[in-house]
């Protein structure tokens, strides 16, 4: 039976790395890439909308290209791997590929391993206390508890390939896993940064926030941050930039922010997407689609009848605001790119 090969990517925007990891899984079957719809998972919109993106993949050498959906695409690691591997799983993939920078897959299965740890846990907890952000004290306990896995908690691709075997595990799929060694190529975070990439995101939040347009009890509102977030709104300057604490990164304060605008939940993320939107497919992608099996694939976005794409609609219709010229009803005309 031919193989197929899942990539749960952003491609935000697309580059040579990634029409590498197309090219890799590519030499053993069709590939399905499972993109990131209008937001990002650090909590920032997209550089180009998802039907756009996808034709870029498509042309890049993929067969299919689905959502990860809002809000699952813009959530922590845990909620984003949990999200991409369910969409995975039910489009029948059968071997998972991803970018490493160590391009080593036993350290990064013993990563994932370690957010199950008792012991490892308490160390993080002790070191989270304090000032010190999640990520860090993460990376500084397994630097005590088991010093050789340290370096996959310092880079960011192997970190959330950790999380998506721990989430596979755990939802009990089956995928074979590939490390896909980095080459040397701009990241897509360095090619934003040369792009000087300004859509208006924050400028929007922080005036939803200053006029109470939020959720107090969404996601992340139990730590804390949105009462910065709040008192950040009420001043002048960048939005996230006013929060910031050495607890607190940017991308957090954002994710945080955003997901609040968007009333969603920590039992939102909890959930598995029971949707994805069709973006692109070749006619292998059409016979993939067709085996697809406890989910809604969504090919006219007006038309589902999913109520968790309700959050999603809510997400396209706020993105529609960082576009030029774009109508509030923007995504619901779309159609999927067939090749």
């Amino acid at each position: 039976m031919k193989k197929i090969c899942g990539i749960i990517c952003e491609f935000n925007p697309l580059h040579e790395g990634h029409k590498y990891i197309i090219g890799e899984a590519r030499r053993q079957g069709d590939v399905v890439c499972i993109m990131s719809g209008n937001f990002a998972q650090r909590g920032s919109s997209a550089v180009t909308e998802k039907y756009e993106r996808a034709v870029m993949a498509a042309d890049a050498g993929a067969d299919l290209v689905v959502e990860l959906p809002f809000p699952w695409c813009a959530a922590p690691a845990e909620f984003f791997a949990r999200g991409g591997v369910t969409v995975a799983a039910a489009l029948g993939v059968t071997d998972l590929f991803f970018g490493s920078e160590s391009g080593d897959l036993s350290l990064i299965e013993a990563a994932s391993r370690l957010e199950d740890d008792a012991e490892f846990c308490r160390l993080v907890s002790i070191r989270h206390a304090g000032a010190v952000g999640y990520a860090a004290a993460r990376y500084e306990a397994c630097l005590e508890y088991m010093p050789d896995v340290a370096g996959v908690f310092s880079s960011s691709n192997d970190m959330l390939a950790a999380e998506y075997i721990r989430q596979s595990r755990a939802l009990g799929l089956a995928f074979c896993f590939h490390a896909v060694k980095r080459i040397d190529t701009p990241s897509a975070s360095e090619i934003r940064e040369k792009m000087n990439f300004h859509d208006g995101l924050e400028d929007i939040l922080k005036t939803l926030f200053r006029l109470g347009k939020y959720d107090k009890g969404s996601f992340d509102s139990e730590s804390g941050i949105l009462s910065l977030l709040e008192k950040a709104a009420r001043r002048a300057g960048a939005f996230s930039e006013s929060a910031r604490t050495k607890k607190y990164t940017d991308s957090r304060l954002r994710r945080a922010a955003l997901l609040s605008v968007c009333g969603v939940k920590k039992s939102d993320l909890e959930n598995t997407p029971d949707f994805t939107v069709l973006l692109a497919a070749s006619d292998a992608g059409r016979r993939i689609v067709s085996g697809a099996k406890g989910i809604e694939v969504v090919t006219k976005p007006s038309d589902s009848s999913s109520v968790q794409y309700e959050s999603e609609k809510y997400a396209d219709t706020l993105y529609t605001l960082c576009m030029e010229n774009a109508a509030a009803d923007y995504f619901l005309k779309k159609s999927p790119y067939i090749y």
